[in-house]
């Protein structure tokens, strides 16, 4: 599956979630400081909660935080890319009537 929304989307999210991360562990950062990458890793945080039972998201955890990022670029990919699929079917049936 090719998308550039889809790309643009997923690294737009990774650059989020790199930004959040390095605002949240810059020193004497506090606790909400780091509510932005929660936020930004919400997606991630609310599967694992319901998938898993439990979410150990923390910005001590270096699995976590590449799944998480990981899991949120997939994420923003996806929806880029079913965002230009349904954007070219609008555009071919408009050409067609």
């Amino acid at each position: 599956m090719k998308s550039a929304l889809g790309l643009i989307a997923a690294i737009s999210a990774g650059a989020a979630f790199a930004a959040a991360y390095v605002f949240a562990v810059r020193p004497g950062a506090g606790w909400f400081d780091a509510q932005a990458l929660f936020l930004i890793a919400l997606p991630y945080n609310w599967t694992m909660l319901h998938v898993a039972g439990v979410s150990n998201f923390s910005t001590e955890a270096p699995g976590e935080l590449f799944g998480a990022a990981a899991f949120d670029m997939g994420l923003a990919y996806l929806a880029g890319a079913l965002a230009q699929a349904l954007w070219r079917g609008l555009r071919r049936l408009i050409a067609r009537a």
